[in-house]
């Protein structure tokens, strides 16, 4: 009897090893899981610096860094204070501007705007009014040249120049809960909260308007293509012609809530309330990978050039991410996370609370300067525009020197441009197509040419080494003197 409970006991074990040999290996997965939580390190642990607000200050609503690396604090009760990245306190206003939510842009010529809900001012450094707009606008975007684009809950589009005078303004006659974005050839795009796509050329003339059937969730953010992209209420990712015609849709767990990031290799990155981060192909909404989160993500991704994407998620953790969907940390702070990631240069980057502000050393490299901009990360990616932001090609050479059609006296000519993306460019000169390559990797934005021939049309070039596909790269043309 005890041999055959021996032989039984045997067979008992032997079964699941049986059953585990012929179980089908699962198919590999492209979905990335949550973080074990006892590996974190506190935020608190992690910060090089904490600068927390007194209670009479307020609590902060906008956090702006400006080109200089300052770092610029809205509190809900009117405090307008500027810190520098040590967090020493350089200067604090009382603007007597209490605004219900982070409407604030920083603006090009250091400007801050700001809407409390009835109007709309405009700041100087010190706190103190340069202007005002009667109407409340709470969607602010800004072109490359400083052209502001301002739009109303109600549909009032003020456009201005740098210096906030006015250039022309429209009355859209619907209803917007996000904002706008600029395009191609400073295009305003829009969509109201009814579906209706909007775009208006740099005049002011409504050359579209679109019923989309689409509820959206997020401001749109458009490609070089002119190509629209956006969430919607109902927990879709949607792609859009110029045109306003359905290109792709998918669904996605949880309702993405701010713009989509578009990373250096053909792909658009997202997070959602329901917690997960998406990568899918822009081409065709395919999806790369997803990573779950803890919790909702209540605010945008902010992509650096490292090619990490910084978040926080409503469970008061912050991540880093690859753009490949890998963990790099996680931390969490003992306080509430109110908003985006910052990045103050190259080494550091700013974590926002509700009452304070956690500054961090990381290599970054700084503000992805990919082709377009996003919703607080990458205004330059231009990080110090708060809400919906200015959209251009920043991988894009411009401002050419000599001017397009100019005529040079000397037949020996210095080439300059300027390029947002910090990259390396080989140069291209000739009287005829294709033009020949005369500079392999420069890096300084200019380039000296002797010995042109007199009184000839040169035709001329710089292409970044750049990973992001189709760039529609300008030719410029000179022409030499006698």
């Amino acid at each position: 009897m005890k041999r055959i409970w021996i032989i039984l006991l045997l067979i008992g074990l032997m079964i699941p090893i049986i059953f585990a040999e012929n179980e089908q290996t699962p198919e590999p997965t492209n979905t990335k899981m949550i973080v074990n939580l006892d590996r974190m390190v506190t935020l608190e642990e992690k910060a090089v610096q904490i600068v927390e607000l007194e209670k009479e200050q307020g609590k902060v609503i906008a956090t702006l860094v400006d080109e200089n690396g300052l770092i610029e604090l809205f509190t809900d009760n009117g405090n307008y204070l500027i810190l520098n990245t040590k967090g020493q306190i350089l200067s604090e206003a009382q603007t007597g501007i209490k605004s219900k939510g982070q409407k604030v842009m920083l603006s090009k010529n250091g400007s801050v705007y700001i809407c409390d809900g009835e109007k709309t001012v405009v700041l100087f450094k010190d706190g103190s009014q340069r202007f005002v707009y009667e109407t409340p606008l709470n969607y602010f975007a800004q072109s490359h040249d400083g052209t502001t684009f301002l739009l109303s809950e109600g549909g009032h589009l003020k456009v201005t120049d740098i210096n906030g005078e006015v250039l022309w303004e429209s009355n859209l006659g619907d209803y917007f809960s996000t904002g706008l974005c600029v395009g191609i050839n400073k295009a305003v795009i829009a969509l109201s909260d009814n579906g209706n796509l909007y775009l208006l050329n740099s005049t002011g003339e409504t050359i579209l308007k679109k019923q989309t059937q689409t509820k959206p969730s997020t401001t749109p953010i458009v490609d070089m293509n002119g190509d629209i992209y956006f969430g919607s209420k109902d927990s879709k990712l949607i792609k859009l012609s110029s045109e306003g015609e359905k290109l792709w849709e998918i669904q996605t767990t949880g309702t993405a809530i701010d713009q989509p990031v578009f990373d250096f290799s053909g792909n658009i990155l997202f997070p959602t309330t329901g917690g997960i981060v998406y990568s899918v192909k822009k081409a065709t909404g395919e999806e790369n990978w997803k990573f779950y989160t803890d919790g909702g993500i209540p605010n945008s991704l902010s992509l650096s050039q490292t090619k990490n994407l910084y978040f926080t998620t409503n469970k008061n953790n912050a991540y880093a991410l690859s753009t490949k969907g890998i963990l790099q940390w996680k931390s969490k702070a003992g306080i509430k996370l109110t908003q985006p990631v910052l990045f103050t240069g190259k080494d550091s980057l700013i974590i926002p609370a509700q009452n304070a502000v956690y500054i961090l050393q990381e290599n970054t490299g700084g503000i992805a300067k990919s082709a377009w901009a996003c919703l607080n990360g990458n205004q330059q990616r231009r990080q110090s525009l708060y809400t919906q932001t200015l959209h251009r090609l920043s991988t894009v050479p411009y401002g050419p020197t000599p001017l397009n059609g100019e005529t040079k006296t000397g037949r020996t000519v210095t080439f300059k441009w300027k390029l947002d993306m910090e990259t390396k460019v080989d140069f291209y000169l000739g009287t005829q197509f294709p033009l020949t390559r005369c500079g392999i990797n420069i890096k300084d934005n200019t380039v000296t040419i002797p010995g042109l021939l007199a009184n000839t049309v040169y035709y001329w070039r710089v292409e970044p080494k750049t990973d992001i596909p189709n760039q529609a790269i300008p030719n410029w043309t000179f022409r030499t003197g006698e």
